[in-house]
Order: structure tokens, then C-alpha cells, then sequence
């Protein structure tokens, strides 16, 4: 989004010094949750512009000049985000054009054109130095704050955080598990409820996805979808995994996959879907898989199963106490 206005600045600045390429470089983040971004934009008055940011989402949208030294850009991202953009100075030593703007979140976007812009925006002082470059969900499995995710969700990073829809926390790693696609992170701070882990599922039972949106922001409620077990294998015959139809996106990764009575019948891990899932079929980790590593990673995991009335709204209602969104920070 940013990205569209930087490439905006850039194309403005080329126009101006006739310049003659075919694509102009535009960088730039979102100051907040310091989700960068990088692509290329056309060098003409006006265009097109493509971008893709820390956290894996494509953009796309147009820019144009008012004037030699201004333009706007507008964008859409594959994240739900729209982004406007002005740029209107002009770096003279390194001809990079500066933009500034906000996405329809309300977040600050900087973004920044020309064949120096990436060595421009790293020199200065006020770009984060660090950058987000995962988003999943989480969930609580015991009271002393051991939080369960997948693997790919936290690779790579030194920083974690985490949001349960109310407030954020800082979070440590503590191990993953490269084969079966699990990690597990520790809030010391936490003092809510944990999540029951079910006995193993059956094919044609009722289940639940739960898991915060990649692209909406902390402010994003908890989402859920409901489907049923397929089958007791995964994608190739895995057979630490299940099937299920109740649809996830990949900021659900990592999240939930609940029984109606709210325990936990898996974990969703859209990785191990093959890409683009076909046929409305999904993928989760089984619940006895994710107790073993727990149980090899010094985690005792509740026992504790939850009975009585099964509904929808029960398993929704269970999940909002214990389920999070997990985000993933590396230095820059």
C-alpha cells in the first residue's frame, strides 16, 4: 500500500529528470506492526505498481503525478488493506521521491522510489529495525502460559508477540519440531485459561476452525468456520494428520481446530495443504501428535476434557479464552 505511494514518488522523480526505464524500485513499511514491503513500479507519469511485504502479501494499484514534484498512489493488498499515498519531496543526492500515507487501518505507511531507495530508507534513522515476518495463531495449553503454534509460523525470528483480543504479550520461544510442523512459545505473563486436548476424532465429526485473520490488524475478532473430519490421513497419507472441510486462511495457521464441546480436536497447519487447498479440504496436526511434543518439550497439556451442551457458539465462546494471534519479528 505504502509501496504504491513510494512507487508514485519514484515515477514522479524519474518523470521529472527524464529519465528513460522500464520499472522503477519502490520500498518502504507500515510503521506499525512494521510490516515491510518491496516491488517495482512502472516509470511513466502514471501506472502500475506491485509489491509484496514481509508477511508473503501480494499488492497492486496504480500511482500518478499531480505535478513534477507530487503524485498520489492508491492500492489494494491481498491482506484486505487499502492504501493512499502522497508523495511530494524529493531526496536531490539520490533522486529517491518519499511518500507518505495511511492504509484503511489507520496505520502510517512511508514508502520510498528510485534505483537507491532500499540504501536510502536503511539509512535512516527512523525506519524500525526490525520487520514482521509472520503472522499465525496460537493457543494456551497449560496454566503456567505454554502456548502451541505451528513451526512455520515463528521460523526465523527473535522477537514474538501476541494478541488475544484485548491485550498483547510478549512471548519466548521454547522448541519446535520441524517434521510435524509444531512449535511451542511460552507467556510468562499469562494468567488466563488453556485449552483440553480431545481423544482422537472421527471421520464425519463436527469441527470448528478458530484463528485470527493475517491481514486485519490487532484489532481483528477471533474467526470461525465450521466443517467436518474427512479423513483420518493428510496430504500424501500423513498420518500425523486429519482432514476437515471447516475452512482457514493462513493467519489461522497454527490456530485451534475445536469439537463442539471446545476441545481441542487439532491443530490447523495450512502449510501442509499442498499450496491452494482443492475441494474445500484442510489439514490439522491430531491433537494425540501435539500432546507427544508437548509432553517431549517438558509441557503437560490439560486433560481436563469439557462436556455437557455441544453448539457452535459454545466452541467459539471456549476458544476466545485461550486462543491468540501470534506475530513473528526479525532483525532488519
Amino acid at each position: 500500500m505504502s509501496r504504491w505511494l513510494v512507487v508514485l514518488v519514484s515515477s514522479i522523480a524519474l518523470w521529472s529528470s527524464s529519465a528513460v526505464a522500464a520499472t522503477v524500485p519502490v520500498v518502504g513499511y507500515i510503521a506499525e506492526p512494521k510490516i515491510f514491503f518491496s516491488g517495482t513500479s512502472d516509470d511513466a507519469s502514471s501506472g502500475m505498481l506491485t509489491l509484496k511485504t514481509s508477511t508473503g502479501v501480494i499488492c497492486r494499484g496504480q500511482w500518478m503525478y499531480s505535478s513534477p514534484e507530487s503524485g498520489y498512489a492508491r492500492a489494494t493488498c491481498g491482506d484486505g488493506r487499502n492504501v493512499e499515498v502522497r508523495f511530494n519531496s524529493i531526496d536531490s543526492p539520490s533522486g529517491t521521491s518519499i511518500g507518505n500515507g495511511s492504509t484503511s487501518l489507520g496505520e502510517r505507511v512511508v514508502s520510498y522510489a528510485g534505483h537507491d531507495a532500499a540504501q536510502f530508507m536503511a539509512s535512516q534513522s527512523n525506519t524500525p529495525k526490525e520487520k514482521l515476518v509472520g503472522i499465525g495463531s496460537g493457543f494456551f495449553v497449560s496454566d503456567g502460559g505454554a502456548l502451541l503454534t505451528t513451526r512455520h509460523v515463528v521460523a526465523g525470528c527473535n522477537r514474538f508477540a501476541v494478541w488475544n483480543g484485548e491485550r498483547a504479550f510478549d512471548a519466548a520461544y521454547v522448541a519446535s519440531d520441524t517434521k510435524v510442523d509444531l512449535a511451542v512459545l511460552k507467556v510468562n505473563s499469562w494468567r488466563g485459561f488453556s485449552a483440553s486436548f480431545a481423544p482422537e476424532s472421527e471421520v464425519g465429526e463436527t469441527v470448528y476452525s478458530l484463528g485470527y485473520s493475517s491481514g486485519v490488524g490487532q484489532r481483528a475478532p477471533l474467526i470461525i468456520q465450521q466443517g467436518v473430519i474427512a479423513s483420518m490421513s493428510g496430504l500424501d497419507g500423513k498420518r500425523f494428520l486429519l482432514q476437515h472441510s471447516a475452512v482457514f486462511s493462513p493467519g489461522n495457521s497454527g490456530g485451534p481446530l475445536l469439537d463442539p464441546s471446545g476441545n481441542v480436536a487439532g491443530v490447523n497447519d495450512l502449510t501442509l495443504s499442498a499450496g491452494e487447498p482443492i475441494n474445500q479440504q484442510y489439514y490439522a496436526i491430531k491433537p494425540d501428535v501435539a500432546r507427544q511434543f508437548l509432553s517431549r518439550n517438558g509441557v503437560s497439556a490439560s486433560a481436563d476434557l469439557k462436556g455437557g451442551p455441544a453448539s457452535a457458539q459454545i466452541a467459539y465462546k471456549t476458544a476466545k479464552e485461550f486462543t491468540v494471534r501470534v506475530e513473528c519479528y526479525a532483525r532488519m
